[in-house]
């Protein structure tokens, strides 16, 4: 899903994948 599509294309910035799992885990 798009979820995963944009872990996919942040995984390379630590930082923001951590930011991101955040905001996917109170979005998805």
């Amino acid at each position: 899903g798009p979820c995963n599509q944009v872990l996919g294309v942040m995984r390379d910035d630590k930082e923001t994948v951590l930011r991101m799992v955040k905001y996917i885990d109170d979005r998805c």
